[in-house]
């Protein structure tokens, strides 16, 4: 299944039984009905289950315009309440699009305290255990790698063993230890190829300040791309052909960078060398 494209039921109830999901799972679309008053939810769909996890999955539609992942969570809460079930795979998808879904691990589970009698529900958090998917989203590494295991099994899916397995590829903490871990070696790498110059008549001492900056450059390579990904500045930003038009006359021929601004000819000098850079 390609989860960079739109939603497609058969197509992703297939993912589910011949790649993902052990292969006790059993496909059965069954329309549910809606027992409690929901603010986004429209219309759900058990689409199977596997005994061996006690899971079901769901499909479910709903009219929310933005990703509300936590108020579509806990009207799904209350879905598997209302089913009597207590873990789930849950697809959300929009009413009036397929282009963007979410797949969501959603679990119910009751504990008791050791000086009280009465029985507690523990919901599951729905920032922790949620992938956005569909047509164009970045991070199919993401996918590829923790949610797929591709990188555990030669490149191909690596089915589900166990409720523990599943769990683990929906939690953000082997997530972030990742992205860290990436983060921390590209840090290694870096340092010792970049040059910020501190005088500029003196070549000798481009290297003295590389582990403050290098860790400035990342912090604000990090900044900019969270801005990027919530579209708090413009796209035109990114794109070299855009910023052609915003700024007259811009060009690069290696460095340094010229540019027209108000008839004159600007020299932008860099403040750092980089030779290559892995993306």
């Amino acid at each position: 299944m390609d989860f960079s494209k739109a939603y497609n039921r058969e197509e992703f109830v297939n993912f589910l039984g011949n790649s993902f999901l052990p292969e006790d799972f059993i496909s059965n679309i069954v329309p549910v009905k809606l027992k409690t008053q929901m603010t986004y939810t429209t219309e759900a769909v058990k689409l199977g289950s596997s005994a061996s996890l006690g899971l079901v999955v769901y499909e479910v539609k709903h009219n929310s315009k933005h990703d509300a992942r936590v108020s579509l969570s806990k009207e799904a809460f209350r879905l598997l309440f209302n089913e009597y079930e207590h873990m789930a795979l849950v697809v959300f998808v929009p009413q009036d699009s397929d282009e963007n879904y979410r797949l969501s691990l959603i679990e119910i589970t009751l504990e008791s305290y050791d000086d009280k009698a009465k029985i507690y529900r523990r919901y599951s958090n729905p920032r922790r255990y949620s992938y956005l998917l569909g047509a164009g989203l970045e991070g199919t590494r993401t996918i590829d790698d923790y949610l797929l295991c591709k990188n555990q099994n030669h490149g191909e899916i690596k089915r589900v063993v166990d409720y523990a397995d599943l769990r683990e590829r929906f939690s953000v903490e082997k997530l972030t230890k990742g992205f860290y871990q990436e983060l921390s070696d590209w840090y290694a790498w870096a340092v010792k190829v970049v040059r910020f110059p501190n005088k500029l008549d003196d070549p000798s001492d481009d290297a003295q300040f590389n582990a403050e900056s290098t860790i400035r450059l990342v912090t604000r390579l990090i900044f900019v791309w969270f801005l990027k990904q919530k579209h708090l500045i413009p796209e035109e930003f990114f794109d070299k052909e855009a910023i052609h038009q915003l700024i007259k006359g811009f060009r690069q021929i290696g460095f340094p960078i010229s540019y027209i601004r108000k008839g004159k000819v600007c020299i932008i000098k860099p403040f750092f060398r980089i030779y290559s850079l892995p993306c």
